[in-house]
């Protein structure tokens, strides 16, 4: 739940990938951004995503969904730049050896299908063995930036310019439609709009009262996550992702 912007596409020449890194590099130290070199080896099984598809349920407007994904070996060289917008999620320009934008997340480990419960009330979800070694790849990055409405205006520029100088097939989705409008009005609107839901969704109740209001009455507990908590890697993941030797 947010606002985010998703991208994709190839450098137009992959020998740019170094001009490309220097020119971040310094556009970030013009806007006093965070920004660090990304050249990793990723090496072990990914899943990629083929597609997801949704179906109605019995509650009206509730569907439910599905995504698709495959386990493929990878040995892959994944080289750009992590670029870190004040109050929004990082912004990963990474490209692979043919130089099509990438993304790859360490996982816990396999996939692993289970259920929570029993009978008519089990409720299918994944969980993952502990076998170091597995990640998710992705061919559209995306960054979540709700409620960072100057960095988000400055993540469209900056990608603005991306595609201009060195991804001229580059695809962007933005959620605000600021990709597409320019338009500060709606930009500024949708932060708000979803800044108000999701203190809704936190308030005392919130969950409960939204998931009444879209049918669910039923529902006989409804608990939310600390955002507060933060969840540590296990030591033996504290390596997944760096260089094997190859750069």
């Amino acid at each position: 739940m947010g606002i985010s912007i998703s991208y994709r596409g190839d450098l137009n020449d992959p020998s740019q990938i170094e001009n490309l890194i220097a020119d971040m590099k310094m556009k970030c130290r013009h806007l006093e951004w965070s920004c660090e070199d990304v050249d990793d080896r990723i090496l072990g099984q990914a899943y990629c995503f083929l597609g997801s598809d949704e179906t109605p349920t019995e509650t009206p407007g509730l569907r439910e969904g599905h995504a698709y994904m495959e386990l493929v070996p990878v040995d892959e060289r994944v080289r750009g730049v992590r670029i870190h917008p004040p109050g929004a999620e990082a912004l990963s320009l990474t490209f692979n050896r043919t130089g099509h934008l990438c993304w790859y997340m360490e996982m816990p480990g396999k996939i692993a299908p289970a259920t929570f419960g029993s009978g008519d009330k089990a409720i299918p979800f994944t969980t993952f063995t502990d076998e170091p070694g597995y990640y998710a790849q992705f061919d559209r990055p995306w960054v979540k930036t709700t409620g960072a409405i100057k960095s988000h205006a400055l993540i469209v520029a900056l990608l603005r310019y991306v595609r201009d100088h060195y991804i001229h097939n580059l695809q962007v989705q933005d959620d605000t439609g600021f990709w597409e409008t320019n338009d500060a009005d709606e930009l500024i609107q949708e932060h708000r709009m979803m800044g108000a839901f999701i203190g809704l969704f936190k308030g005392e109740g919130g969950a409960k009262a939204i998931a009444e209001m879209v049918g669910l009455e039923d529902v006989e507990s409804v608990e939310l996550m600390d955002p507060n908590i933060k969840v540590e890697k296990p030591e033996w993941t504290k390596d997944w992702g760096t260089s094997a030797g190859e750069n």
